[in-house]
């Protein structure tokens, strides 16, 4: 995995082990159908988010029974093993990726062709289409790009983790190397990881570092059971105030919880979203995207996330 190389000092959040790094601030189009379209193999959705409705969605067309089968627009999307059919197998694939800790679904993993030609078609992908960067279908807008990922064991109960990196590598895959643009990768349990480590963002023009911030999102393994997202949001905000872009957004994506310090989860969390407000001082609009069934805590602190620098709270269903 390639890594910048940078000096760093620990750091302290707002509560005990949630780690971060001091940093410097550095000098740093449509496509359309056609019979083998750009697509991301997995999504037979084609919704954005890759999930169990994915194998649902193959189930039903493999076996309809006695209703006439509803044919894929992209069945090279549903060929999760690449072997040129589809079968029960691809099924079975993907939901031990998602659920069993399998290997995910063959190449591509981002808008890209069949790297194996063979008989099944894509007519056309719409994920694929249409220009500017998206996560989760946000729009990332044309400033710096930045991903928090919870990696606590809220986020490993039915494969969530996997979705959000997924999506991370497919967010990554598609910056445009001549816009330049700033952007970085946090993680987070009870500790905080970032690409670079620095906290000085990469830009998409640095072909390596495209490389590494993608091996650094594919490579994630779930962590602790507890969360400390604070530490893991000032990274990102780090991650920020070091870009040269006067347009900034962050992509917290977790499960909302944070029992970080043996603070009462409802304490810690509201603490943590009047740290973010008073620390944002450069404005990044904060996007906060659950994959899994909230409580009412949890998603009051996600909604006042975003609420609190114009961005979105987004559910995302399984």
């Amino acid at each position: 995995m390639l890594r910048r190389s940078a000096s760093t000092t620990a750091r302290r959040g707002l509560w005990p082990g949630a780690a971060a790094l001091f940093i410097f601030c550095g000098g740093w189009g449509s496509r359309s159908a056609e019979a083998n379209a750009p697509f991301l193999r997995g999504e037979v959705q084609v919704d954005g988010v890759l999930n169990i409705a994915d194998a649902l969605r193959l189930l039903v067309t493999l076996f309809p029974g006695d209703a006439a089968p509803t044919p894929l627009e992209c069945a090279k999307a549903a060929d999760m093993d690449d072997d040129g059919a589809l079968t029960l197998t691809d099924a079975i694939y993907l939901l031990q990726y998602l659920f069993l800790g399998g290997p995910p679904p063959g190449p591509p993993s981002y808008c890209g062709a069949d790297p194996t030609p063979d008989a099944l078609t894509c007519s056309s992908f719409d994920d694929c289409t249409g220009s500017g960067n998206n996560f989760a279908g946000l729009t990332t807008g044309s400033g710096g790009v930045f991903v928090v990922l919870d990696r606590s064991a809220n986020m490993q109960g039915n494969g969530e983790l996997n979705i959000a990196k997924r999506e991370t590598v497919r967010l990554l895959s598609e910056l445009e190397p001549e816009a330049a643009t700033p952007f970085g990768v946090v993680a987070s349990d009870k500790t905080t990881v970032a690409f670079p480590p620095s906290l000085v963002p990469a830009t998409s023009d640095d072909s390596a570092a495209v490389t590494g911030a993608i091996g650094f999102a594919a490579s994630l393994t779930g962590g602790t059971a507890n969360s400390c997202p604070d530490g893991a949001l000032l990274a990102a905000l780090e991650f920020v105030e070091a870009s040269c872009t006067a347009e900034n957004a962050i992509f917290y994506v977790g499960a909302g919880g944070g029992n970080c310090g043996g603070v009462e989860e409802a304490v810690y969390l509201e603490a943590t979203a009047n740290f973010v407000a008073r620390t944002n001082t450069k404005h990044a609009v904060i996007h906060t995207l659950a994959v899994r069934p909230l409580t009412d805590v949890r998603e009051r602190f996600l909604r006042r996330l975003a609420e609190q620098s114009g961005g979105t709270f987004v559910q995302i269903s399984f």
